[in-house]
C-alpha cells in the first residue's frame, strides 16, 4: 500500500496517528520507517477526539522498498 500510494496515487507524505498508550502501533509505525511529528492539540469540532494522540508521518523520500 505504501508503494502504491507514492509511485501510483502520487502522495508525497502519509500520515498515521495512534492513541500514546497503544505502544504496538508506535513500534510499528517506527518499524514502517515512520518518523514523529507531534502530539495533536487544540482540534475541534470532528476532529477533536483526536486530541493528545500521536501524529506519525512518512515522506516519500524516506521510503525505502
Amino acid at each position: 500500500m505504501t508503494a502504491y500510494s507514492f509511485e501510483v496515487i502520487g502522495l508525497d507524505r502519509i500520515y498515521a496517528k495512534a492513541d500514546p498508550r497503544n505502544k504496538g502501533s508506535l513500534q510499528i509505525f517506527e518499524k514502517l520507517g515512520f518518523t514523529f511529528e507531534r502530539e495533536l492539540q487544540g482540534l475541534s469540532g470532528d476532529d477533536e477526539e483526536s486530541n493528545g494522540e500521536l501524529l506519525y508521518v512518512l515522506a516519500k523520500e524516506q521510503f525505502e522498498r
